[in-house]
């Protein structure tokens, strides 16, 4: 009697009891896309960082835009577990209206968080495009004005989401209290809109290296080599289409605390994909500063043992027998030829 008497955010489905004490949630799904965002993300810009400023020593505008994006990542893939205490991943009927505008109040903070990360994201993507694609006597190319635009573009799509999640409605205080008179732009199709430019820029990031990687003179192996690395994005384009999907129910939905979940977990694929994206073309760069070197002190380590192993079995065979490594041999070819024309100067005196 006690859960009956009290009125969730919004009436119930037919035949269902709110249940405010331990009610139905989706903490697995939300702890389990944190974790693996979270953990994807820093691995793959810590390698970036470690071979741009420690092993090579050459960085660009690329690595600190994605500084930026990575620390805001974990800021915004941090809100979702933050958000369960506030009914992220719960049915609004079984909440408090005042539990459920704390939610819609952090709601819109990490809409706008979400904003200014993915801008970043992106923009380190397209920077990196640029130095990689665009030599500097091609500064006037197509390519260069292609990318050029996209930046563009993304900057000032990002910097009106931003200005939209905050100025939504008026007064602002009306985005998560309802209950005050006011106006409201349309939140939900601004998510819908958001996803298709989103899906749509994923495709084009992908595709200009694509196109660029195969009028280059190299040989095909090294081709589809370099191509297998960018293709990575299409991954990345696959979540945002999956985003895309996702943000389709919530046009009709009023359960937004509940439906809300699966897109927030596909836009933090879609951001931590973004950025495994713009670190993985440091890889070569990793493997010749460090594995490369590594491997070869390894072999030559091992071949040291085992000729010292192998003299050391047999220390009363004479140098003749053992064998010889390879500047010796070159020195006693140069000498046994010295000794062949000797002779053969003597002969025909």
């Amino acid at each position: 009697m006690a859960q009956t008497s009290r009125v969730g955010a919004i009436p119930p489905p037919l035949g269902v009891e709110p249940n405010f004490e331990d009610p139905e949630n989706r903490n697995s799904l939300i702890y389990a896309v944190f974790a693996a965002c979270l953990t994807v993300s820093t691995a793959c810009v810590a390698l970036r960082l470690y071979t741009r400023f420690v092993s090579v020593k050459k960085h660009a505008t690329e690595d600190y835009l994605i500084i930026c994006g990575y620390l805001f990542a974990v800021v915004y893939f941090s809100m979702m577990p933050l958000g369960i205490q506030y009914g992220a991943g719960t049915h609004l009927w079984d909440m408090t209206p005042e539990k459920a505008m704390d939610f819609a109040k952090r709601s819109n903070m990490t809409d706008v968080i979400y904003s200014v990360t993915t801008c970043f994201v992106k923009l380190s993507i397209v920077a990196q495009i640029y130095h990689i694609f665009v030599p500097h006597r091609a500064l006037k190319s197509k390519l260069f004005w292609v990318l050029l635009v996209t930046g563009a573009l993304t900057i000032a799509f990002y910097t009106a989401c931003v200005f939209y999640r905050i100025f939504a409605c008026t007064p602002r205080e009306k985005i998560w209290n309802t209950r005050i008179v006011g106006k409201c732009i349309n939140q939900e199709a601004a998510i819908l809109n958001s996803a298709v430019f989103n899906t749509a820029f994923d495709f084009l990031v992908l595709f200009i290296p694509m196109q660029s990687i195969w009028v280059l003179r190299m040989s095909t192996r090294k081709k589809i080599g370099v191509s297998m690395i960018f293709a990575v994005g299409f991954i990345a384009c696959v979540f945002s289409i999956m985003r895309t999907i996702a943000s389709i129910p919530i046009l009709k939905s009023k359960d937004l605390t509940w439906n809300l979940i699966p897109v927030g977990a596909w836009c933090d694929a879609e951001i931590a994909a973004g950025i495994v994206c713009c670190c993985l073309p440091v890889c070569p760069q990793f493997y010749r500063s460090n594995i490369s070197p590594l491997v070869t002190s390894l072999k030559s380590l091992r071949s040291r043992r085992g000729s010292y192993m192998r003299d050391s079995e047999n220390p009363e065979l004479p140098p003749s027998d053992r064998r010889w490594s390879e500047p010796d041999k070159d020195k006693i070819g140069v000498a046994a030829s010295e000794v062949t024309t000797e002779l053969s100067e003597r002969r025909s005196v």
